[in-house]
């Protein structure tokens, strides 16, 4: 059986993307102090280091913290149904 020789783009997958701070906030709204809190808290993925006085975080970790947020629900959810609210205060 013959192998077929792979070229450069089949034998090396494509490098992992580092966005750094400013495209790390625009795409999750979190501040900086934000999400160093939810690193600490282990919620949101830790950054790499990439020189003395910069951090970047991988791409596809970012994704996957972004996708596993809960959507919000404006339906009727608030109420559960068949339990009673507690009556408005006049």
């Amino acid at each position: 059986m013959k192998r077929r020789k792979l070229t450069r783009r089949e034998e090396k997958p494509a490098p992992r993307r580092i966005p750094r701070e400013a495209e790390v906030f625009d795409r999750t709204g979190r501040s900086r102090v934000q999400r160093w809190r939810d690193i600490k808290a282990g919620t949101f993925p830790q950054p790499i280091v990439l020189g003395k006085n910069a951090v970047g975080w991988y791409e596809d970790e970012i994704d996957d913290w972004i996708s596993s947020r809960p959507r919000r629900d404006y339906g009727t959810s608030a109420v559960t149904p068949g339990v009673a609210r507690a009556p408005e205060a006049a």
